[in-house]
């Protein structure tokens, strides 16, 4: 608040090591190595639950085509496949 700008630089020209004096971010503070560990790590967790939501939801397709050859007549004739479909269709999420 006392109007001093002598020593502030500009954002369009500063570099990383001038925000890195500017914020005193030192290698050696914990809480920057926890940040930078849990940063690098949630990439990596998002995409595990993305590929395990995919294979549960693809696990339930399977099974209930299979359910659908086991109990519907006529399927592998091409003559109830309409309904195939439509149950495959309610199975998947939204």
């Amino acid at each position: 608040a006392s109007g001093d700008v002598s020593g502030a630089i500009s954002a369009k020209t500063a570099s990383i090591m001038d925000f890195v004096n500017a914020y005193g971010i030192n290698i050696m503070n914990p809480k920057l190595i926890c940040g930078m560990f849990l940063g690098a790590v949630m990439a990596f967790m998002f995409c595990a639950m993305t590929m395990k939501a995919v294979g549960r939801v693809a696990g339930t397709m399977v099974n209930e085509v299979r359910r659908q050859f086991k109990e519907i007549p006529g399927i592998m004739e091409l003559r109830n496949q309409a309904k195939l479909i439509w149950h495959c269709l309610s199975v998947q999420p939204v």
